[in-house]
């Protein structure tokens, strides 16, 4: 992972909106605005001010009077959020110390408004627009918080947004061209892939200055951005088989659990089947002991009968002898 991001260079979207034409006609597209002088745009410096932990906001810039943050998504990130609030955080920091102003003084501070939007053109579907919240990172239970950074997120995968792309070749050319490398690589070795995707789309006026002019560049961009995508493809699998291991572990945990429940109650039924059998021979050899002592009476009382009728008999002898 380390090695690949470090030879990772600056991704295509990028690479194609550090152009403050682009840059321009994407904001008039997602506007509806038609402005035309680029003096009007200013850039913010993405490579010096807004680096945080290696990561790099995509596309900053002020204007009208705003700050915009547009970053470039190859797959779903539900924490943009948290990206977008360190990202704005970084950015107006510079914006200040640019400026002079004075953050601990009492006079207000007047900033650009924060607009946020997330271009997306992963390979797992999702809407053609939504919104990714940092409030959504939250614990619900604690209330409302005091910070919130809402991200636009915008499908911009081949045949999606249509009125947008229509509206901003730049972006429909780059959605064109990203769909065309996906379909060749099906089939063909990705260096070929990228190749005759290239050819393609100059032939077809797609992108066709840029490619031209960055050929070699652009080749290589993609080859590093399909490798990074197939080392995040294999940890996402790795991710899923080891938390599909943890669900079975957790599961024969369960069960587990249920069948010692059942053990346990089995053996206190167990326990009390003995104490009820304990009991009942207690009750049975008190009333064998109880037996046993009135055989001895019966015994004895039997004796004394014997007795009595012996005695009766010589009686009787010695009466007939008289």
């Amino acid at each position: 992972m380390t090695e690949t991001n470090k030879n990772y260079k600056d991704r295509l979207f990028r690479r194609i909106f550090k152009e403050k034409e682009n840059i321009l006609a994407l904001y008039n597209a997602m506007n509806h605005s038609n402005y035309t002088d680029l003096d009007q745009l200013e850039i913010l410096d993405n490579e010096n001010d807004v680096i945080y932990l290696n990561y790099k906001g995509d596309v900053s810039f002020i204007i009208d009077p705003c700050l915009f943050l547009y970053e470039h998504q190859s797959s779903y990130n539900p924490n943009m959020g948290v990206r977008g609030l360190i990202y704005f955080a970084q950015m107006y920091n510079s914006y200040m110390e640019k400026h002079n102003l004075n953050r601990f003084g009492s006079k207000l501070l007047r900033l650009p408004v924060p607009k946020f939007v997330v271009f997306y053109n992963g390979t797992t579907w999702q809407e053609e627009e939504t919104e990714i919240r940092l409030s959504d990172c939250f614990a619900r239970s604690a209330g409302e918080p005091c910070v919130e950074v809402v991200a636009k997120m915008i499908n911009i995968n081949y045949g999606k947004n249509k009125e947008l792309m229509e509206h901003c070749k730049p972006l429909r050319d780059y959605a064109i061209f990203v769909n065309t490398v996906r379909c060749y690589v099906q089939t063909m070795e990705l260096r070929l892939a990228v190749t005759k995707a290239i050819d393609d789309c100059i032939k077809q006026d797609c992108l066709k200055e840029f490619l031209i002019k960055y050929r070699s560049e652009v080749l290589e961009l993609m080859m590093d951005s399909y490798s990074l995508e197939n080392y995040q493809k294999i940890v996402e699998y790795e991710k899923h088989e080891l938390e599909g291991k943890i669900n079975e572990l957790q599961t024969s945990n369960a069960e587990l659990q249920t069948s010692n429940a059942e053990l346990q109650t089995s053996n206190a039924e167990l326990q009390n089947s003995y104490a009820e059998a304990k009991t009942v021979i207690g009750e049975l050899k008190n009333e064998n002991t109880e037996v046993k002592t009135e055989n001895t009476e019966l015994k004895n009382k039997n004796a004394e009968l014997q007795e009595i009728i012996e005695q009766m008999q010589k009686q009787m002898q010695e009466m007939r002898k008289e």
